[in-house]
């Protein structure tokens, strides 16, 4: 005849008595008591972690885009300074002001008339 189970050959933390479940809508209003008080703040300290993890990737976005800046900046300076858009801005401010057609203008064999004049258009139209 086999010896009866103890408790203690049931395993580790097994006991002879059976738990009864908890009700359905107590479980789901009380997630956080039925884990242990370490894991409760472990799962709060970690929240802080990823607030902290995205302040530094802020940051770090935020000092990337002052150094790109400054380096656009400096490039920009290697050119000089010319008119070559210019005579675009005035055919804009031109059209804007009724002469869609560009009457008495000498146009250059590169046409900007589909592309840029009506950007160039738009925002007079805004900035005006």
């Amino acid at each position: 005849m086999p010896a009866p189970e103890t408790p203690s050959s049931q395993g580790p933390g097994a006991s002879g008595v059976i738990a009864a479940a908890p009700a359905a809508g107590r479980a789901a209003a009380e997630p956080e008591r039925s884990r242990p008080a370490s894991r409760r703040r472990a799962r709060r300290g970690a929240g802080w972690a990823w607030r902290g993890a995205g302040w530094a990737w802020a940051a770090a976005f935020a000092a990337a885009a002052v150094v790109l800046f400054v380096c656009y900046l400096r490039l920009s300076r290697t050119q000089p300074v010319v008119s070559d858009g210019a005579s675009n801005a005035l055919q804009a401010w031109d059209m804007l002001h009724g002469n869609w057609l560009l009457r008495g203008w000498t146009v250059s064999d590169v046409s900007f008339y589909t592309t840029e004049l009506p950007e160039y258009v738009a925002v007079g139209r805004c900035a005006a």
